[in-house]
């Protein structure tokens, strides 16, 4: 708004009767959207008083929502006209709107649109063609980086994780600071954007204009830990279309993180599974789908493998008068059969390794476990 400012001094709008001013087109599409901005103009009676009261009006009436309009994420001339109408509740208004587009950036946007929306990634030839465009149309390399960045979060995959992540970071901003639970998440939905080919500069401008100078509320914990919160917490975020489900490489993770707290008599561990599972009942009451119980009972069932096996197996080491049955070794041969399915020799990794390292085995312990 020409007449207004933000002080940074003391954090409000400033408005004032000097309305006058231009801009470049370069500066627009360099401040702006780098491809498509709107301007426009308001007489109506909703708006009268002096130039500074008009101002304030204005952004009273229509900032808030023409900020997170839609029609304007869409390039909807209809709706924003629509909209502000609404807004102004003033069927005598006089509105002015207009729409500036760089057509050389719009070429250049489309065709990266229709590149990375076939399959998430630009193949070598591809991005030739893209870099023989940018040539063609003198478009620099920082123009070029913001409207690849703008289609990439178009994409709906991708602005469910961006946009959980941004509200996310919006609420710890709030508070000034960000606690284990909250980092867990974000780390989290992190990981979720490399498994989906998202790139990590979608989140680096919202990281330093929201996370950073936040207190970070006792984050220091064993990355087993860390690991094992993120992946937990992961399975809660609240945006319902983040394909956020458990694979084989979280579930190794979960099952060697089990194996670290056992070995390090961490409840921990336990703690935080057991936070999960109140939240996993909580959701499901509340009406949350099926499949995230379905998902938490699948990390379950494994977990309960483990600690039959590691039980097994321990007294087998450890316990002199343990009579091996065959119930005992059918279930060890299902679960070596299952663990091993997750991955070549885990079974081995999780409940072999080291244990002929344990100052604590006898000669007959060793004996029982190497049969």
């Amino acid at each position: 708004m020409y007449g207004t400012r933000y002080d940074n001094k003391a954090g409000t709008l400033k408005f004032s009767d000097r309305t006058d001013g231009s801009q470049s087109y370069e500066k627009i599409f360099f401040d702006g959207n780098a491809v498509c901005n709107y301007f426009f103009c308001i007489n109506s009676e909703v708006t009268q008083g002096s130039l500074e009261k008009q101002q304030e009006i204005i952004v009273r009436r229509l900032g808030k929502a023409l900020k997170r309009s839609v029609s304007v994420w869409e390039e909807n001339d209809n709706g924003i006209i629509s909209e502000m109408f609404d807004l102004l509740n003033d069927p005598k208004a006089q509105l002015f709107l207009f729409k500036l587009i760089n057509k050389k950036h719009e070429k250049y946007s489309n065709f990266f649109k229709s590149l990375y929306f076939k399959n998430k990634k630009i193949a070598d030839e591809d991005f030739a063609g893209l870099s023989a465009l940018a040539d063609q149309f003198s478009i620099d390399r920082y123009q070029q980086e913001r409207i690849r960045i703008d289609i990439m979060y178009k994409h709906p995959d991708n602005k469910r994780i961006v946009d959980e992540y941004k509200n996310i970071l919006i609420a710890c901003n709030r508070k000034g600071e960000i606690n284990k639970l909250e980092n867990a998440r974000l780390t989290r939905l992190k990981t979720l954007s490399v498994r989906n080919k998202i790139p990590g500069a979608l989140f680096y401008t919202l990281d330093e204009m929201l996370k950073k100078d936040k207190k970070l509320i006792d984050l220091e914990e064993n990355n087993y830990i860390s690991e094992t919160r993120q992946i937990l917490e992961g399975m809660f975020l609240s945006e319902r279309q983040i394909e956020n489900a458990i694979d084989r490489d979280d579930l190794l993770k979960l099952l060697f993180a089990k194996k670290q707290a056992a070995e390090n008599r961490d409840h921990t561990f336990e703690e935080i599974l057991l936070d999960a599972s109140k939240v996993c009942d909580e959701k499901i009451r509340d009406g949350a789908d099926i499949q995230l119980l379905e998902g938490f009972s699948h990390i379950i069932t494994y977990f309960d493998r483990y600690d039959a096996t590691s039980s097994i197996i321990n007294q087998l080491a450890f316990m002199e008068n343990v009579r091996v049955t065959e119930d005992m070794i059918r279930s060890l041969l299902g679960n070596k059969s299952e663990f091993d399915g997750l991955a070549p020799d885990l079974f081995a990794s999780l409940f072999l390794a080291g244990i002929f390292e344990n100052k604590y085995l006898g000669a007959y312990g060793r004996k029982k476990v190497s049969t």
